[in-house]
């Protein structure tokens, strides 16, 4: 009887001095708040960022304000606590966003991003490489064509009369004006282009018709 009591004694002892579970950690993010790596136009962006502490997983991420730069996501199942910024900026600029995540205990937190997209940096000033101002010469009733040309900047590029006419019968689409000219004259308008970054060029142009 008495081993019986010592071993309840001791196992009462053992309980009660056993160290009780501590709460979770605070739910964090890998990645500080403020500027995340900048991105450039047309290249591939991936950035993995994960929930640190917190409750029980998975987490959920979503993005609560802002906005991303367009073509850019964020993958909302990578794994149980990680999601990634991923994809091809089709924009430049600094966008900013805040990331939400949330862990099935209940436990939110809320990081504040921007990402800044620019173009390449080997990307030269955009310019219209037409030789002088004067196209090619037209004939009344006869079919016409002259191409724009352009270089530098961030293809695709858009073209557009940004002032001025083009000969009666002809117009513009896409780098080529094109038609047949209805009257003889000279036509002085100016070409705009502009590029995917959003560099534009202009430059005062002429059409003779005979």
């Amino acid at each position: 009887m008495r081993t019986f009591l010592s071993l309840m004694v001791a196992t009462a002892t053992l309980l009660v001095g056993a160290p009780s579970a501590g709460a979770a950690d605070p739910l964090t993010l890998t990645v500080p708040n403020g500027p995340m790596p900048a991105a450039t136009l047309g290249s591939a962006y991936g950035l993995g960022i994960t929930a640190l502490g917190g409750g029980t997983r998975p987490v959920t991420w979503s993005v609560s304000s802002g906005s991303l730069p367009p073509g850019l996501s964020v993958i909302k199942d990578w794994g149980n606590s990680s999601t990634m910024v991923t994809g091809t900026p089709t924009a430049t600029g600094t966008y900013s966003f805040s990331l939400r995540v949330r862990d099935k205990s209940g436990n939110e937190v809320i990081g504040s991003f921007s990402i800044m997209v620019s173009g390449p940096a080997s990307a030269a000033p955009l310019s219209i490489a037409n030789a002088g101002s004067l196209l090619v010469r037209g004939a009344v009733g006869n079919s016409y064509s002259a191409s724009l040309l352009a270089s530098g900047g961030q293809q695709p590029y858009t073209w557009s009369i940004m002032s001025g006419t083009l000969p009666t019968g002809l117009s513009i689409s896409g780098n080529q004006i094109s038609g047949k000219p209805a009257s003889a004259g000279t036509w002085t308008f100016v070409v705009r282009v502009a590029d995917a970054s959003g560099q534009t060029a202009a430059k005062l142009m002429s059409i003779v018709v005979f």
